[in-house]
């Protein structure tokens, strides 16, 4: 999930290129030392290829990911 998120979610939070970066490299880095944003990300990454069908695995599936990562942070 945190693949997607850095190539395919990032990419659909803005239309400007510099947030875009900023989104999938800046705030993915600072996920690692804090844990809530990190399963944010991963919640919000989940949400995304659950609705873009932007992952082979079950929508579903998907939706049960994101609301344990949600839960969490």
């Amino acid at each position: 999930m945190l693949h997607h998120f850095t190539v395919h979610t990032s990419q659909s939070l803005s239309t400007r290129p510099e947030v875009q970066k900023t989104w999938g490299t800046v705030v993915v880095r600072l996920s690692f030392s804090h844990q809530y944003l990190l399963h944010g990300i991963l919640a919000v990454a989940a949400l995304h290829a659950a609705f873009t069908g932007g992952v082979e695995e079950d929508p579903r599936q998907l939706l049960n990911y994101a609301a344990e990562h949600q839960a969490i942070s």
